[in-house]
């Protein structure tokens, strides 16, 4: 999974440079084709992590990709240049043990606002389109 959006980080001695958020499956397991993916049922990917699940358990490496001098980095409409081989820092693994039902999940609201300290609010109009439009689908579900 792929972040389009740029990220100001600032580590712990000041200084700042853009990111974008990368977070790829660990271990065995790649995404079907798009053919295969046609051929199943439209919530074949739920069942298919559930049955991940039950066999073990489930993770992604979460990772930060450095941004150069000239990456487009107000754009969210086009990847950086040579983007997969940007120098990443791993920051983190997600490890998923258990699924919960939709209606569990929905009085809850991601927010894209909502960020880590050292993690600055992505400067590209895009983001603050969504940061309005997440908070409007939130309250209308509720």
């Amino acid at each position: 999974y792929w972040g389009v959006h740029a990220f100001p980080a600032t580590n712990a001695m000041g200084e700042t440079r853009f990111i974008k958020f990368k977070v790829a499956p660990v271990g065995e397991g790649g995404r079907p084709t798009e053919e295969a993916a046609t051929a199943k049922s439209p919530g074949f990917l739920r069942g298919d992590l559930e049955s991940r699940i039950a066999a073990r358990d489930v993770r992604f490496s979460v990772m930060a990709l450095l941004d150069r001098p000239d990456d487009p980095v107000m754009d969210v409409t086009i990847r950086w240049p040579d983007e997969d081989g940007h120098e990443a820092v791993r920051l983190g693994t997600i490890v998923i043990t258990g699924t919960e039902p939709n209606e569990a999940c929905d009085g809850s609201a991601f927010n894209p606002a909502t960020l880590a300290e050292g993690i600055g609010h992505p400067p590209d109009e895009m983001f603050a389109a969504r940061r309005a439009a997440y908070a409007i689908s939130q309250t209308r579900r509720r």
